[in-house]
């Protein structure tokens, strides 16, 4: 059963990147593309049940990796070149992810964790199949110095 209320407004996203990394991060609006996700998050509330995920594409999984602790551009240029991320931009990224439980409006009522990291194609895979009926929002984002990607928020009902 999708959400009734929304995840998180489009202006408000921007203002939370903005906040977390201190550089000016524009945020739109876009189109769910599933196929382009490349990691994913996942989070549990205090019985273990899945309530949200949190995805990106390549792109924007390394720029926020990188952007967390103002990690030169030339990193996220040798794992876009690779095709995946560094250990420290995958590991920056884990962070802002678990900081980004704060988007779902859960986490004011109830304790949501962060678990779960998925890397690779199959991270698309599991985002479809875990966010099957679920609210989703997706967002293009460009942040200040280190460039754009797309992120996707899903929130599952209980």
């Amino acid at each position: 059963m999708p959400a009734t209320a929304p995840i998180v407004e489009t202006e408000e996203f921007g203002k939370f990147l903005t906040d977390l990394f201190g550089l000016k991060v524009q945020s739109t609006e876009a189109a769910t593309d599933t196929g382009t996700i490349r990691a994913a998050t996942e989070y549990v509330d205090g019985d273990g049940q899945l309530r949200g995920l949190i995805a990106c594409d390549l792109p924007c999984a390394a720029r926020l990796g990188a952007a967390l602790t103002q990690i030169p551009m030339g990193a996220v240029d040798d794992s876009l070149d690779a095709g995946a991320l560094s250990d420290n931009l995958a590991e920056n990224l884990a962070e802002v992810l678990n900081i980004a439980v704060n988007l779902f409006p859960e986490c004011h009522s109830q304790r949501l964790v962060a678990t779960t990291t998925t890397q690779g194609e199959e991270a698309s895979t599991l985002f479809a199949e875990k966010t099957e009926g679920a609210a989703v929002c997706s967002f293009d984002i460009d942040i200040q110095r280190y460039g754009k990607g797309v992120i996707t928020i899903a929130r599952l009902e209980s």
